[in-house]
């Protein structure tokens, strides 16, 4: 796929205490992030699995929502 029609763009972040949260977020690639503007979309690991999700449902998830103008955040629980 052409990497200019990829309609997000995805960041890696580690936050909170200590920085022992790491997860990604997912955001329209067409218009800068405004925070609060808009709502977004939190995905949770399940248990032992990673942020990814099942089968990479949470990847899929938080691309389509960012291709519909949403930003998406997931993360795996420490």
């Amino acid at each position: 796929m052409d990497a200019s029609v990829i309609p997000y763009r995805e960041e890696t972040l580690c936050f909170g205490p200590e920085a022992r949260l790491i997860g990604t977020i997912t955001q329209p690639a067409d218009r800068p992030a405004r925070p609060g503007s808009q709502p977004g979309l939190i995905l949770l690991n399940a248990g032992m699995l990673p942020r990814v999700g099942p089968h990479r449902l949470n990847v899929e998830l938080a691309r389509t929502a960012a291709a519909q103008g949403l930003t998406a955040i997931r993360f795996d629980l420490p």
